[in-house]
């Protein structure tokens, strides 16, 4: 999984540059976040969220364990996690085929129009990767793995440094 991430990183930087020379759409976060909501209570939706305030709580576990530590992976994780402010994992591929549909439609109209980064394709799986990249081509906001085929939305809402994200992936 991890090289995958790595293959779609090296084709996602130079796509970023394009992606922030034009005016990018912003994601519809608090929309997607209600579609979550609307959706975990329904049978065969797994639904984990993580907001603000346990995002810090994890921030400050991690920072404690790279003092007591010194591990290098845990502070790179450390710093690639230092802007995200919150997550959002769906799974939802034991659902009903109707749920899922619906779930599908809905969030594909929502991210119509948001700058698609990228899109992978492969042996009927498909994943396809959002989010808003600054001027610069420096940072990422609102990243969003949508993975129709596979029932998986995985949100991270705040903001990650490209060159951060390439190297963790590269280790």
């Amino acid at each position: 999984m991890k090289k995958l991430f790595v293959i779609l990183l090296l084709v996602l930087v130079p796509l970023a540059g394009a992606a922030a020379q034009g005016k990018a759409k912003a994601l519809p976060r608090q929309q997607i976040t209600t579609l979550v909501g609307d959706f975990s209570r329904t049978n065969g939706f797994e639904v984990v969220r993580v907001g603000r305030l346990t995002m810090g709580l994890v921030k400050t576990i991690v920072r404690k364990a790279v003092q007591e530590s010194g591990d290098e992976d845990t502070a790179a994780v450390l710093s690639l996690i230092s802007g995200i402010r919150s997550v959002s994992v769906v799974d939802f591929e034991d659902a009903a085929p109707e749920a899922r549909e619906r779930f599908s439609r809905r969030l594909d109209r929502m991210l119509d129009g948001v700058d698609l980064l990228m899109e992978a394709k492969d042996d009927g799986e498909d994943m396809r990767l959002f989010g808003v990249v600054d001027e610069a081509g420096d940072k990422i906001s609102d990243f969003i793995v949508w993975s129709p085929s596979e029932c998986k939305l995985i949100c991270l809402y705040g903001s990650m440094s490209m060159r951060r994200l390439s190297r963790f992936l590269q280790n």
